[in-house]
């Protein structure tokens, strides 16, 4: 199983980066998306992804992002906090 974990993007997703996030089984931000259109790439990855607020974030796209989250992923619990 392969687990991306990543935080603080601020709205910067290189390509070389998306091709290796793709092939994620689950994607785990811990906050700092930085822009709508980031958040909407991670989505269209189609992998299970856990996403949490950072104190970066805001506007309306971010209203329903918890600012923490435990994720079951393979039998254990990653807790996500900014």
């Amino acid at each position: 199983m392969k687990i991306g974990i990543l935080s603080d993007t601020h709205g910067v997703l290189k390509d070389t980066f998306l091709d290796e996030l793709q092939s994620c089984d689950y994607l785990l931000h811990a906050g700092d998306i930085g822009s709508l259109k980031c958040y909407e790439t991670l989505k269209d990855l189609h992998v299970p992804l856990y996403i949490i607020k950072g104190n970066c974030d805001k506007g309306e796209w971010t209203k329903y992002l918890p600012e923490t989250l435990a994720a079951p992923i393979g039998g254990k619990i990653f807790y996500l906090i900014h």
